[in-house]
């Protein structure tokens, strides 16, 4: 577009003046910026912090792949079809998306119980224990060795540690071994802050029944169904093993190892029994810690589980073609080869090679991948459908910047 403007001499400084504001009205104006926000969001509502101009899986393609059944025009020249559950992506049917890994306290999940540092016990006790015991441990190094006598109808085992603040944490765990000549009746385990004497503020779980002796066991405390005496806060520096029993506990050693606090792993889970059946049971664990909520973490799950089930197929077909843009990646076209199973099944066409050689002519080679659900569609829907704007928004910008260059014409001719 050419625009002219005659001036007298004496106003040409003048007019060199407004240029630069003028530009940038005519570039605001041609734009409209703002105006062309708005107009997005009204096709496309849902924010997603970007503008898609195509959904997943939305091009089509004009053509169909066909064996001639059902009255369609039979263009297959070769068909492959192949079912695998390990290509790519492999099949997997029981999904877990991760939005928050286990984390453990102490870091290593054993620190406190790898020295008999900070351990103790009020109750009668062999000379030289506790101590640590390197020969008999369930984790890391060493476990805390307790050997005792004539303790009578209780025995306390007892550490106490840096301040910890156990909010969001889940559960209390150890792993204990006793001697086979002990005999209790159940454990109580009490957490609280501020030393031994006059405990008035704690948390408690009475009642936890004993495993077999002579074997390592562990024990695993909800925090959450802890009683409560007194007004114990979230920061805590003693923990408290006491094992009891109505008459006597008897002689022996008690062995305590991998004392720790723990934040369960927070996440989102799928699964299906049918295709665990079908293809045993084949599991992908997915971290994304991005996502907030367990229950949109289970949705992802759902959607990921309604892609993966099923084994992958694909298909290597060739039709006929002179190298038209019919088939192109990555296009979705419907295939129906009755002896392979297919009856208008939705592909996508992952690579198409155009080819002519003297003694076939014209053919495209085409790469399929099939689709993941039963019903044909391509993709379950993750987030509402997107109405396309890429042509929308050219028509509205082509016609928007014309009508505007045209109105200020005026301002130079």
């Amino acid at each position: 577009m050419k625009v002219s403007k005659t001036l007298r001499l004496e106003d040409l400084g003048s007019e060199l003046s407004l240029i630069p504001d003028s530009l940038q009205e005519a570039a605001d104006v041609a734009l409209e910026l703002p105006l062309m926000l708005e107009f997005t969001r009204a096709f496309c509502p849902v924010h997603t912090g970007a503008l898609r101009f195509k959904k997943y899986g939305a091009f089509s393609c004009p053509l169909s792949i066909a064996d001639g059944s059902g009255g369609a025009t039979a263009n297959i020249l070769d068909i492959q079809v192949k079912e695998s559950i390990k290509g790519s992506p492999r099949l997997a049917n029981d999904i877990r998306v991760i939005v928050f890994e286990e984390e453990t306290q102490p870091a290593d999940g054993d620190a406190l119980t790898e020295s008999a540092e900070g351990w103790s016990s009020p109750d009668p006790t062999d000379g030289g224990y506790p101590q640590s015991d390197t020969g008999d441990k369930a984790a890391g190094t060493a476990s805390v060795h307790f050997n005792t006598t004539n303790p009578g109808t209780y025995y306390r085992m007892r550490v106490e540690f840096p301040d910890l603040d156990i909010a969001g944490f889940d559960s209390l765990v150890f792993q204990m071994k006793y001697s086979a000549a002990l005999s209790f009746d159940g454990l109580e385990v009490r957490i609280w802050r501020g030393g031994w004497l006059w405990v008035t503020d704690y948390y408690e779980k009475t009642g936890i029944a004993p495993q077999d002796s002579a074997a390592w066991h562990e024990y695993t405390m909800d925090l959450a169904s802890m009683s409560k005496t007194g007004n114990p806060g979230s920061v805590i520096a003693n923990v408290q093993v006491k094992a009891v029993h109505a008459t006597q506990i008897g002689a022996g050693g008690f062995l305590v190892d991998g004392l720790r606090f723990v934040r369960d792993e927070k996440a989102g889970a799928a699964s299906d029994s049918a295709s665990q059946a079908a293809y045993g049971k084949r599991t992908l664990r997915v971290a994304d810690k991005t996502i907030t909520d367990t229950g949109y973490a289970g949705y992802v799950a759902s959607n990921v589980l309604t892609h993966r089930k099923n084994p992958l197929v694909t298909a290597q077909v060739r039709v006929p073609g002179r190298g038209q843009p019919g088939y192109r990646p990555p296009q979705t076209v419907t295939v129906t080869s009755l002896k392979d199973g297919l009856e208008a099944r939705s592909f996508q066409i992952v690579r198409a090679q155009h080819r002519y050689t003297p003694g076939s002519g014209y053919v495209c080679d085409l790469d399929l991948a099939a689709a993941r659900l039963s019903d044909g569609s391509y993709e379950p829907r993750v987030a509402p459908a997107v109405t396309d704007v890429g042509l929308g928004l050219a028509e509205f910008r082509r016609a928007r910047s014309e009508a505007m260059l045209n109105s200020i014409r005026s301002v130079w001719i």
